[in-house]
C-alpha cells in the first residue's frame, strides 16, 4: 500500500514526508520504463532501475530538520 502524506494546520509535512511524496510522484511516472513490455533495451532498463533505485534511497539521506528545498533528486536517463 502506498501512502500519500497530507499537511493539515495542525501537522504541517515533515521533509522526509515531502521527499516521500515526490518520490511517489516520480517513480510512478516512470513505471512504464522497466515493465516487460518496455520499449528499452536491456542497457537503457538498467539504468532506469538505478535511477529508481536512487530515489527509494533518497530518504535515508535527508532527516527531517533538513529543509526541503535543499533537497537533490536525481536527474531522469535520458
Amino acid at each position: 500500500m502506498t501512502t500519500i502524506y497530507a499537511p493539515t494546520p495542525e501537522n504541517p509535512l515533515t521533509t522526509t514526508q515531502k521527499i516521500r511524496n515526490q518520490r511517489l510522484f516520480m517513480l510512478q511516472d516512470c513505471d512504464w520504463t522497466v515493465g516487460i513490455d518496455s520499449p528499452f533495451n536491456d542497457a537503457k532498463k538498467t539504468e532506469w532501475v538505478t535511477y529508481r533505485q536512487a530515489l527509494r534511497d533518497l530518504p535515508s539521506l535527508y532527516t527531517d530538520d533538513d529543509n526541503f528545498i535543499d533537497v537533490t533528486f536525481q536527474t531522469e536517463p535520458e
